[in-house]
């Protein structure tokens, strides 16, 4: 099961750190871009997180790179942040996305 843990800098409203636990599947996709999308409408500038990942498939990584080019061409900063369990790295990797983080 995924978990979103959200925190604004309360100096900086344009920036939100978003950060992701859990599962990273395409069960969750939607959930994920809809909670995503809406917090790049509302900020210029987000971080996300991912920490402690169980599980992440093609579908996840897949959404993380749309989510970011989409707001590159918005003229929004969305950057991500990954632990460094080997679980993570390994699935990166392979899957050849960690030029994601």
């Amino acid at each position: 099961m995924m978990s979103f843990t959200v925190r604004s800098d309360s100096a900086n409203m344009q920036k939100v750190n978003i950060f992701i636990e859990g599962d990273l599947i395409v069960r969750d996709a939607a959930e994920i871009k809809n909670a995503l999308v809406n917090f790049l409408q509302n900020h210029n500038q987000a971080d996300v997180y991912l920490h402690n990942i169980s599980r992440i498939d093609i579908a996840g990584l897949q959404l993380l790179a749309a989510l970011k080019k989409g707001a590159v061409i918005s003229g929004k900063t969305f950057q991500l942040f990954a632990d460094h369990s080997i679980y993570l790295q390994n699935i990166l990797a392979i899957s050849g996305y960690n030029n994601l983080f």
